[in-house]
Parts: structure tokens; C-alpha cells; sequence
């Protein structure tokens, strides 16, 4: 469940970050085949399609939406407290503690 809300900490995400995902991701998938589906809340719908469609262009290649999601992973999943959890939940889900 901590993964599927990791997304808020992501605030700035540049076409850069997702090329430099797209290009180390295939190192990393040599490595390891597993993944695991996790729902993305709606309100991040948008800027990820938006980063996605500059992606595309820019690169002229083939990008997945979860090439930009796992870019996301990439670059912050480290930086992630237990207090962003708790803030996403109350001022994203709604969600008291």
C-alpha cells in the first residue's frame, strides 16, 4: 500500500528525469521481472499523460506511461517520510489518521 501513494512527492518531474529513467530501466529490467499493478489516484492522471506526450516527442521513441511513474519512483522514492504518507492521505484521499 506504501507505494501506491508515493507519487505526491513529485513535484517536479522534467522530460529529462523520465529519458534518464527510460534509459537505466532497461539495465534494471535485465535484473529483475517482477512488477505488481498499483492504482494511481486520478488527480495525477493528467501531468503524468502531459510528461508521457513530451517524452514521446522529444526521445521519438516508444515511452509507457509507467516508464514515467517508475521515473517518479526513481527519483524520490528515497526522499519519502512517513509524514508524506500521512499528508497525501489526509489532503489527497481525505483521509483522517
Amino acid at each position: 500500500m506504501l507505494r501506491s501513494v508515493l507519487i505526491v512527492t513529485c513535484i517536479t518531474v522534467t522530460t529529462q528525469d523520465v529519458i534518464q529513467y527510460f534509459v537505466t530501466s532497461t539495465e534494471r529490467n535485465k535484473m529483475a521481472e517482477e512488477s505488481k499493478v498499483y492504482r494511481v489516484n486520478p488527480v495525477f492522471l493528467k501531468r503524468i499523460k502531459k510528461i508521457w506526450l513530451e517524452t514521446t516527442i522529444e526521445t521519438k521513441k516508444k515511452v509507457e506511461e509507467s516508464d514515467v511513474v517508475n521515473a517518479v519512483l526513481y527519483k524520490f522514492l528515497d526522499q519519502i517520510s512517513i509524514n508524506d504518507v500521512k499528508e497525501y492521505r489526509r489532503e489527497i484521499k481525505g483521509k483522517d489518521e
